[in-house]
This record gives structure tokens, C-alpha cells and sequence, in this order.
């Protein structure tokens, strides 16, 4: 009995696995991400995916020449595991492709990395694995030089310490130094525990909120929907749903952030979704400014 039922619940399982891995990696980019996401791509913060880009297309070449020259080649696990760690990178790739910028550039380099690892090992002559060496070494060459100096541009910028009591030990940029006033001004004019909202200045296109709020302040959030997408925010639903937090809890405090984007939405997929943004001009007052932030109170 046994033969029988671990072949089908492996099978299922692998199934199930697949089916879940590309709804995330395919299905989900291209229904609920790209209708409302374009971010228009930069050298700055593009070349993050060059690496991986270059190491999956290097293996995925590499697999295929050998495959082509020896079809026994496949039986092995290596170029099969080398295969699957390419298409998932692939389905990283359409993930971030609404969004080049180097956050997503991370999850596609934790795959490609042991691509890189391996490559001075791969079977070949002496004098071709010596190149590969070099060529592995200068990859790793390269980065580290773009990391370092990303660091040491980081190091010149002066900064302050973050607000306590939270803050401790954490420093930010002394031109965002109003935003420890901010955190100040939040818990200076609200109860400990009581709920704040933090927003954006219009929410059908964010382009980020700031959950850190919420830490800093003590404060909590009214509504389970506390870290925002445009996605989630396309959802007259959603929008409703916040607004009755809002209102079920007398929330006297939002936070509504302006931070700049070139991204916008897609006029042609994406309609507007106002709701909450009109309730929040109806039944907040602006009250002060802190950088990119608008604190508001209830009427």
C-alpha cells in the first residue's frame, strides 16, 4: 500500500509545489502587479541585475552547449539543479520587472549566487577553468568595487541619531532630521497604544508608506492593511474597508507621506480609487509638515 500511496503524495506535493511557486513567479507579476506598477528603469539602479543576469544567462548557455554536444549530460544532477536554480531566477526576474530597482535586484542574486560559486568547478581542461576563474574573480571584483563605493558615498553624508527611545543606535541623514520631530510630535499628541494611520498623500498611486511608524511611535495600526501597495490600494473594497477602521476607532492621527517616484499608474489598465484619499481631506485638518510628511487630525 505504501508503494502506492508515497509515489501519489509525492507527485501531489511536487504539483502543488509548482502550481504555488509559478502563481507567485508568473501569474501574480503579470494580473496584479503590472496593471499598476511602471517604474521606468536607471542605470542607478539597474545595474544591480547585471550580474545575475549575466550568470544565469552563462549557465543556461553553458548547460545547453554541453546538452546539445552529450544528450547523456542531463541525467546528472548537477546541470539539472542548474536548470531549475535559471528558471527560477527567471520567475524572479518577471517578479522585478515592474520594479527594476535594487531591492528586487536581491532575491535573484541569492539565486544566481551559487551559479557564481560554481562555476570554477565546473569539469572542464586546466587552461578553461583558469578562465572561468578570472572571469568569476573579476565579477566578484567588480561588485565589491560598486559596493564599496556606494559605502563610502553612504560614509560623507552626515547624520543624526534616530529618535529614542526605539531609535537608539541608529543614526539617519541630518537633512531628514525632521523626522524625529515628526515621531516626536505623534507621541507628544497621542496616548500610548492609541492608533495612528500612516499614508499616503494619494493613495491609488503610492509609491511607499512608512510602517516604521508604527514602531517608533508605540502606536498602533487601526487597520490590518498597514503596509500599503498600489495593488492593494487599486481596491474600492480595501479603501472601504480602512475607512471603517478609521472610523470604528476614532482615529484621531494620520501620517500621509509624499515621497518622490517617477512611477505612476497605468492609465489604461489602473481607474482611480479615491475613497479613502477623499475621506481622509474631509475629515482630517493639516496641521503641520515635516519633510516629505503631513501630520493631520480630525476635524
Amino acid at each position: 500500500m505504501a508503494l502506492i500511496v508515497l509515489p501519489i503524495f509525492g507527485g501531489l506535493f511536487w504539483a502543488a509545489g509548482i502550481a504555488a511557486i509559478s502563481d507567485q513567479l508568473v501569474v501574480f507579476p503579470a494580473t496584479a502587479l503590472a496593471p499598476h506598477y511602471v517604474l521606468r528603469p536607471s542605470w542607478a539602479e539597474g545595474r544591480w541585475f547585471v550580474v545575475p543576469a549575466l550568470a544565469i544567462v552563462v549557465a543556461g548557455v553553458g548547460v545547453a552547449v554541453r546538452a546539445l554536444r552529450d544528450h547523456r549530460y542531463l541525467i546528472y544532477d548537477n546541470p539539472r539543479l542548474i536548470i531549475v536554480l535559471c528558471l527560477f531566477a527567471l520567475g524572479l526576474f518577471n517578479y522585478a520587472r515592474v520594479r527594476l530597482d535594487r531591492f528586487h535586484a536581491w532575491p535573484i542574486m541569492m539565486v544566481a549566487a551559487p551559479l557564481i560559486a560554481a562555476a570554477p568547478f565546473i569539469p572542464a581542461s586546466l587552461s578553461r577553468r583558469g578562465r572561468i576563474v578570472a572571469v568569476v574573480t573579476t565579477v566578484f571584483v567588480v561588485n565589491m568595487v560598486l559596493a564599496f563605493d556606494m559605502l563610502a558615498a553612504k560614509a560623507r553624508i552626515p547624520v543624526v541619531p534616530l529618535a529614542p527611545p526605539h531609535g537608539i543606535g541608529i543614526t539617519i541623514p541630518e537633512a531628514d532630521a525632521s523626522y524625529n520631530d515628526l515621531v516626536l510630535a505623534i507621541m507628544g499628541s497621542t496616548r500610548a497604544g492609541e492608533p495612528i494611520f500612516s499614508g499616503s498623500v494619494r493613495h491609488d498611486g503610492l509609491f511607499g508608506t512608512d510602517v516604521l511608524l508604527y514602531f517608533l511611535t508605540e502606536r498602533p495600526a487601526p487597520t490590518r492593511y498597514y503596509e500599503l501597495n498600489r495593488g492593494l490600494m487599486a481596491s474600492e473594497t480595501v479603501q472601504a474597508q480602512i475607512i471603517d477602521a478609521l472610523e470604528r476607532q476614532s482615529v484621531r492621527t494620520v501620517v500621509l507621506v509624499d515621497w518622490p517616484s517617477s512611477e505612476s499608474p497605468r492609465p489604461s489598465r489602473a481607474r482611480s480609487v479615491t475613497l479613502l484619499d477623499d475621506y481622509i481631506r474631509t475629515h482630517y485638518r493639516h496641521v503641520a509638515r515635516f519633510g516629505h510628511y503631513e501630520l493631520g487630525k480630525r476635524r
